[in-house]
């Protein structure tokens, strides 16, 4: 029997991710915009409690105005130069030590000039001879008294500078009476250099800490960061459900089909009514005249393939139907979880004469007592991919049953899975209920590579049973017994005369 590949028809993928992306949008805002706000108003308590633990500090601001543009010269020419420059070079020497020092003694509170560093700053008021001399500290009166002793202090120490230079002239001109007198005319014109010191006004409220700004500030960042999160997460989260998953993946939900979570003694699976419905959507899927083979694959990690293609074998065994489980995954997980010892023969041996018994073992679990029966085997995938040659292996079996299911794994993890894809009448994805994004994406164009199509998705999730539980045996519910039809089709068995199997009715015991 031939098979009869489907042709994909993929379409752009990048286009549908956008359109998906576009459309979700909105709601997703919607959905995320409890969680942010809730983030940003915690983030915003949090700021604006720890803001008002803090002590309040007062700033107060004292104005000197400069009575000169220039720098003191005791002599012609010494003078001239840039008055913007000079406001900020009186601004810069009002901070420090040795004006800070002199406003220490000024307040005469303990207070050292140099733990005035950091509580004084001065700064021009734009292009202007205005000086602002701002302070902080923990008393507004204090933060008062601090900015103008800053003041007094710069005045008193320009004084003693201005003093100092004249003097040093004065005495390098000491043989000209005329020429000291005019030094000391200058120095006394020039005086403290500062025309006016506006005392500082004792402030009534704090300039820090300011509960309500930290509280604006820190939500604000709290709510982009939250809201960029969420939106970048958005990207990478895991489809909102099984629908989702099957259009990701590329074709139609078969069902949303349940495999234990814990390490089971038994391969059966619960919920055989949604596996029973499952694989009737796969035969719907399966096109006349098509290899009865059904190839399960693992998208994403943990996508528990293996336990669905147990779960469809126990729903078509209720049924009264001869299944074919074939294991192409390289570590064996199949064989395993039957239960049955390791096939050492192949399935490709039963072209050259193989042992049937040993080569297609019954799982005794997973038949019924309507007529079914479960066989598994093991499938060497490399040869089989390489050789192309999957249908010619099954031949001596495929008029003895009625399906047959191939797990092999994931097509990134393994080739041979790869190679299998042209050789099967359907292709079943097998998704995790909580994966998906780029697994799913990258499912479809491996599988476009091909020339298939998705025959279906199975979306998996998983049931916290006990290992014990057994599935109730015998048919569904609305499957009419089939022991009252004629024969089920025939299976092999061996007859030692002959050179090739032979197919005899009924079923070997």
């Amino acid at each position: 029997m031939t098979t009869s590949p489907h042709h994909a028809s993929t379409g752009d993928f990048a286009d549908d991710d956008r359109q998906r992306s576009g459309s979700g949008l909105l709601p997703f805002l919607l959905r995320a915009a409890v969680p942010v706000a809730l983030i940003t108003l915690i983030v915003g308590y949090v700021a604006y409690t720890r803001s008002a633990e803090r002590t309040p500090v007062y700033s107060a601001t004292a104005q000197v105005v400069l009575s000169s543009a220039t720098n003191f010269s005791p002599v012609d020419g010494g003078g001239g130069g840039n008055p913007d420059r000079y406001v900020e070079n009186q601004a810069e020497i009002m901070t420090t030590v040795d004006v800070l020092n002199r406003a220490a003694l000024v307040l005469n509170d303990g207070i050292p000039g140099t733990e005035l560093r950091g509580k004084i700053s001065a700064d021009p008021l734009g292009p202007s001879d205005v000086i602002n001399v701002t302070a902080e500290a923990e008393d507004p009166g204090l933060a008062a008294r601090r900015a103008d002793a800053v003041g007094t202090a710069y005045a008193l120490f320009t004084t003693e500078q201005v003093n100092l230079l004249a003097d040093q002239a004065a005495a390098a001109s000491a043989s000209d009476p005329t020429a000291v007198l005019e030094i000391r005319a200058r120095a006394a014109t020039f005086g403290d250099g500062v025309q006016v010191i506006q005392p500082a006004t004792v402030p009534t409220e704090a300039s820090s800490p300011t509960p309500e700004r930290d509280a604006y500030l820190a939500a604000a960042a709290a709510f982009l960061l939250s809201a960029g999160l969420a939106v970048s997460w958005r990207s990478r989260r895991r489809p909102t459900g099984p629908d989702q998953l099957a259009a990701d993946a590329g074709g139609p939900l078969l069902g949303e089909v349940p495999v234990r979570a814990l390490p089971s003694a038994t391969p059966t699976q619960p919920g055989r009514a949604v596996y029973t419905m499952a694989l009737q959507a796969i035969r719907y899927r399966l096109r006349e005249g098509s290899s009865p083979t059904i190839l399960l694959t693992d998208v994403g990690r943990g996508s528990s393939a293996t336990s669905a293609a147990l779960g469809l074998a126990s729903a078509a065994a209720a049924q009264g139907r001869s299944v074919l489980l074939l294991d192409a995954n390289p570590d064996g997980r199949l064989l395993h979880r039957t239960g049955v010892p390791a096939a050492t023969v192949p399935i490709e041996s039963l072209g050259q004469g193989g042992d049937l018994e040993r080569a297609l073992p019954r799982v005794p679990s997973l038949g019924s007592p309507s007529g079914g029966l479960v066989r598994v085997g093991y499938v060497n995938g490399a040869v089989v991919a390489a050789d192309d040659v999957l249908q010619r292996f099954l031949a001596p079996v495929l008029d003895s049953v009625d399906v047959v299911v191939i797990d092999a794994g994931s097509l990134q993890g393994n080739p041979a899975a790869f190679g299998l894809l042209g050789q099967v009448g359907a292709v079943v994805a097998v998704v995790r209920g909580t994966r998906g994004g780029k697994d799913l994406r990258d499912f479809r164009r491996q599988l476009a590579l091909t020339g298939r199509e998705c025959a279906g998705v199975l979306v998996t999730r998983r049931a916290w049973l006990p290992s014990s539980e057994r599935e109730v045996s015998g048919p569904d519910p609305g499957v009419a017994d089939r022991t009252a039809t004629p024969p089920l089709p025939p299976v092999l068995k061996r007859d030692p005369g002959a050179t090739e199997p032979t197919v005899t009715a009924g079923r070997s015991s």
